[in-house]
């Protein structure tokens, strides 16, 4: 949540929706020596994360893109 700056609310509903669909799986977390409410850790599947950094690589490329096109606009 705060690399994304996401609300928990949506960041837990895909969490939970990635995991009904078979590309997470999660735990609860067993550290006892934490204080605070237990936390759930979930991992994602081998084939979501390929998936996951398929999706980020081309959303980097369209952003490059993007700067490209505003730099030569301003030239």
């Amino acid at each position: 949540m705060k690399v994304t700056g996401r609300p928990a609310g949506s960041v837990y509903s895909i969490l939970e929706r990635l995991e009904r669909l078979g590309w997470a799986t999660s735990q609860w977390d067993e550290d006892t020596d934490r204080t605070g409410p237990r936390r759930r850790l979930y991992l994602l599947s081998d084939e979501a994360e390929a998936s996951a950094c398929t999706v980020v690589a081309g959303v980097r490329d369209r952003q490059a893109r993007l700067t490209a096109q505003a730099a030569a606009a301003r030239a």
